[in-house]
């Protein structure tokens, strides 16, 4: 069990890393301009797709190494629960986040500042949770056949 709980861990440190690394760079290409409609917190639709890509990709990494790290199936199981779980809770969360007076977005903003005043479609809060469990599925098929199966 204790290779179960290593291969989860290690998988969702991996996919944050991940996340991080990946938007970071694309914040990087492509700026405020780039990631946020004129004006507005609202993300383009460039970032959007570009989520969608970047957060799947992640997931895969993290069920990659999930599954190299525990050598065991049955880890699959746990990291979808786990992704599920924080990825649900999270976008039930922002339903109820107040846009308490945010106003207009200035032209230059940092990474931080974007991490905590852009307004996420709803939509893409709750398929972010959908994309983890096919992207760990697809890492975990990637990694192969480890000695336990499920």
């Amino acid at each position: 069990m204790g290779k179960i709980i290593g291969g989860v861990v290690a998988g969702y440190v991996t996919m944050v890393v991940l996340v991080f690394a990946l938007f970071s760079l694309t914040w990087l290409v492509l700026g405020a301009g780039g990631a946020f409609q004129p004006e507005s917190w609202d993300p383009s639709l460039i970032w959007v797709l570009l989520t969608i890509v970047l957060g799947l990709a992640a997931a895969i990494g993290g069920g990659y190494v999930a599954v190299a790290t525990a050598n065991d199936k049955r880890v699959v199981i746990w990291l979808i629960v786990v992704v599920l779980i924080i990825g649900l809770l999270s976008a039930v969360m922002m339903m109820f986040e107040l846009d308490a007076g945010l106003g207009g977005r200035p032209e230059s903003v940092s990474m931080f500042e974007a991490m905590g005043n852009a307004r996420q479609p709803v939509w893409v809060a709750f398929l972010n949770p959908v994309l983890g469990v096919v992207g760990v599925l697809m890492g975990a098929r990637m990694r192969g056949s480890p000695t336990s199966s499920l």
